[in-house]
């Protein structure tokens, strides 16, 4: 595994804040955020693909999920190894919860991710057109091997 910087792997998650000062990443300063959603969480447990690929896409930003989403995983957990797993690689990258996010999670991650002006991962689908509908940058898995970001602000209009 890719080790992270000193200064941001040592912090643990419950002393950092929303909007810290990570440098900007590769894409500059815009979304230094993500937002990881259940089906991404699950997913990566199961795939080759892991935090690293995400890091590498928005190095040192800080992740973030939602406490809906965080009550899915806690209820899989009992009976799903995978959900077990995500929950460790939540603790392990310092993934921070957002209480004040405890609806429905699919209408969390879309409120939080405008909110906060953050970016999303995900695998769902249904979910990511949303997203994308409501200009939010999302990141998801093509051809079940690779991450991809796509950020409708980056999009020309169609005329």
């Amino acid at each position: 595994m890719r080790a992270r910087g000193s200064d941001w792997s040592e912090r643990p998650a419950d002393n950092r804040e929303v909007g810290g000062s990570s440098p900007p990443g590769p894409i500059g300063d815009l979304m230094r955020r993500i937002l990881l959603d259940s089906s991404f969480l699950l997913g990566i447990t199961e795939l080759s693909i892991g935090m690293e690929e995400l890091l590498s896409i928005y190095p040192r930003a800080e992740l973030l999920t939602t406490r809906s989403v965080m009550r899915e995983l806690e209820e899989l957990a009992g009976r799903k190894r995978r959900a077990r797993v995500s929950m460790e690689v939540m603790r392990k990258y310092g993934v921070k919860v957002l209480e004040g996010f405890d609806g429905e999670a699919d209408e969390d991650i879309v409120r939080a991710a405008k909110e906060l002006g953050c970016a999303v991962a995900t695998f769902d689908l249904k979910l990511k057109n949303e997203l994308l509908r409501e200009g939010v940058a999302v990141v998801y898995l093509r051809a079940k091997k690779k991450l991809v970001l796509e950020d409708p602000s980056k999009l020309s209009e169609e005329i």
